[in-house]
């Protein structure tokens, strides 16, 4: 199954960023909706901590498995949100290929 995979971060005012997982969506049309949704909901001005998109990462285009988990979660859901460090997200980051170390470049 094809699905499209963004990484998300943490902002924490007076912290800084830390890794917040990642988002499966089933298209990149569904990705630019999901975004549009998320920022719409956001209060203004920004709260002191919120998720966003990593900047400068590309929506990835990933192959998972017709029977794995994820896949049957997202054909029901529609999306999918995997937090940082968890099992799931070590799954994930698995699928898709990355090193357990990966982190997207800022």
């Amino acid at each position: 199954m094809r699905a499209y995979a963004m990484q998300w971060d943490e902002k924490e005012s007076g912290w800084g960023i830390r890794p917040d997982g990642w988002s499966l969506h089933l298209s990149a049309a569904d990705y630019e909706s999901h975004l549009a949704r998320y920022w719409a909901a956001v209060p203004k001005p920004l709260p002191r901590e919120y998720s966003r998109p990593v900047h400068g990462f590309a929506l990835r285009a990933v192959e998972l498995p017709d029977d794995h988990a994820f896949a049957r979660q997202l054909r029901e859901r529609k999306e999918l949100r995997v937090l940082q460090f968890t099992e799931e997200c070590r799954e994930l980051e698995r699928l898709i290929g990355l090193p357990r170390t990966f982190r997207a470049p800022r």
